[in-house]
């Protein structure tokens, strides 16, 4: 009994190729081709990480493939310009490009076709927008430069932008405003003069920033201070005179840089 089964499975496997390859070779040249050889047709897309910069900025755009054989070579445009051509390597599927826009605008990247490397090639029409914008243009003015420590300082923006616009000020001594217009008291004790790198950084509605940076001088207050000699300021009189005598040292660490001073009691 098991003999007959073996050679009954046997005979069906022989009938059923028998049968299979005989469909094949009769029926018609084109349709026994494309089983016998047919495969995926190569496809592509294009994304992008970013599809809103700022001037300056960079994003990555990537084609990948799928069907056919890699490695794929991709067709694209852009702003229907002239045909560039991007290619995969070493049997990877996909590969990106950074954009190296220099102008504000809309660019539309458009894939047209890709090709994998038995030289199939499928035709595409796959598009993405990338709209890069103006930064903010960037200035302000001040008053009192090269004015006294302790004296005000008007800081005036002159900036334009896109929107309604957002301001940073680091005044180069640790201390920041957000205002548009801020005023300034510099504290700048010593000897000479002193420069502050003042730095304005504005935002506009789209995220983009623009920095600029102006120095200000300031002339130091001088650091003063004295000492009595007679070991103090109280006067303890014998009784006989009013007169107290007070003999003053001057401590100052700016004493080199002043030229006169004035006591009053």
């Amino acid at each position: 009994m098991k003999i007959f089964l073996k050679f009954l499975t046997w005979l069906l496997l022989f009938f059923s190729i028998f049968i299979v390859n005989a469909f094949v070779i009769t029926m018609p040249k084109e349709i026994s081709s494309f089983l016998l050889n047919s495969k995926a047709t190569p496809t592509g897309t294009i994304t992008v990480a970013n599809t809103e910069l700022c001037l300056g900025e960079q994003t990555p755009i990537t084609f990948e493939g799928a069907g056919g054989n890699p490695n794929y070579s991709f067709t694209y445009t852009v702003n229907n310009g002239t045909e560039q051509t991007i290619a995969t390597e070493n049997d990877q599927v996909s590969v990106s490009i950074n954009t190296s826009i220099t102008s504000s605008g809309t660019y539309v990247y458009n894939l047209i076709k890709v090709e994998d490397s038995s030289g199939d090639i499928e035709n595409l029409d796959q598009e993405i927008i990338i709209t890069v914008t103006d930064p903010a243009v960037v200035d302000f003015n001040f008053t009192n430069d090269n004015a006294c420590s302790g004296e005000t300082m008007q800081f005036t923006s002159n900036s334009t932008g896109n929107g309604t616009l957002s301001y940073s000020w680091n005044f180069g001594d640790g201390s920041t405003s957000t205002e548009e217009n801020p005023i300034k008291v510099y504290n700048a004790v010593g000897n000479g003069s002193q420069v502050f790198s003042v730095s304005l950084i504005v935002s506009d509605t789209n995220g983009c920033t623009t920095t600029t940076i102006k120095d200000i001088q300031v002339q130091r207050i001088p650091d003063i201070d004295f000492f009595s000699g007679s070991g103090g300021f109280i006067n303890c009189s014998d009784g006989n005179s009013d007169i107290f005598n007070l003999e003053l040292f001057n401590n100052s660490s700016s004493s080199s840089d002043i030229s006169l001073y004035s006591i009053e009691w």
